[in-house]
């Protein structure tokens, strides 16, 4: 440690200047932060774009608010259609809106507009996880996926009401933390479209061994397998790249910094809010 205290600082410089490596074999932290935001971006855009077509291929059909695209007969269940267009509705802003909060550019350079789309966000999840757990609690078929859906719900409003809790604390970077988990807890549904198809191709391949020819019961649990798998495999790996500062540079350190400091806008927000008011109170007291 006394070593590498002393030679830090020489060795930075010049390297610096040679545009060489930290460490050997190691790009400089410039490049490295180059490749990061690249990487965000990709990211940001694939987010962006699977958004996109999920919103334009399942939602139109319920727009026309036609009750016969319900997947349960209304005269037995009449409660089921009116559940649907409140989450369908509710949820699309949710995930509409989680594209824009988790973009850099719109923190930094609006940040009024990130605290106004960010309270959207929190009001349409409420409505969009009760009305599922409502409809899974009440869902005559393959229960194990019901039981899915309502601890999807249940986990997504925990990390809603922390993330909004800790921001209303002022500690910005567990509010950052658990928004993230209520954003991937939005977003993983769109996996369900993906991985249904193979976890189906996989379970077919064994209808007869399995399932003794039911295909009733194969479909139960590829739903089943679908609903688990999507959002505690986009949540664990969420988890996973959360603590990979924390893995590196210890708790406390730049993680934290980092954090607090992309996030110190709201703080300069609030700060200035009453020096304007004040400025107000005094151009209008000098106009009488």
């Amino acid at each position: 440690m006394l070593v590498r205290m002393v030679l830090a600082p020489e060795s930075s410089a010049g390297r610096a200047q040679t545009g060489e490596s930290d460490r050997e074999g190691r790009p400089d932290r410039p490049a490295r932060r180059g490749r990061r935001r690249f990487g965000s971006r990709i990211a940001l855009i694939a987010l962006a774009l699977a958004v996109a077509a999920f919103v334009a291929l399942f939602i139109p059909r319920y727009l026309a608010f036609d009750s016969s695209v319900a997947r349960l007969p209304i005269a037995r269940y009449p409660y089921y259609y009116p559940l649907v267009i409140v989450h369908v509705l509710t949820a699309t802003v949710t995930l509409t809106t989680c594209v824009l909060q988790v973009w850099p550019w719109l923190l930094r350079r609006h940040p009024r507009v990130h605290r106004w789309v960010g309270r959207a966000y929190v009001t349409c999840v409420y409505p969009a996880a009760v009305s599922v757990i409502a409809i899974s609690a009440l869902w005559p078929f393959s229960p194990v996926s019901g039981l899915s859906d309502i601890m999807h719900a249940l986990a997504w409003l925990v990390a809603t009401t922390a993330g909004y809790v800790y921001i209303r604390r002022r500690q910005y970077f567990f509010h950052r933390r658990w928004m993230l988990r209520s954003f991937v807890l939005a977003a993983s549904n769109i996996l369900n479209r993906v991985v249904g198809f193979p976890i189906q191709a996989v379970l077919a391949a064994h209808m007869t061994t399995l399932f003794g020819g039911d295909e009733h019961a194969m479909m139960e649990a590829v739903a089943a397998a679908n609903s688990w798998l999507c959002w505690t495999t986009a949540l664990i790996a969420l988890e996973w790249w959360m603590d990979r500062d924390f893995r590196r540079f210890g708790p406390g350190r730049r993680a934290v910094t980092a954090a607090n400091e992309r996030l110190q806008v709201h703080k300069r927000l609030d700060d200035a809010a009453p020096v304007a008011l004040a400025a107000a109170d005094t151009s209008e007291g000098q106009a009488r």
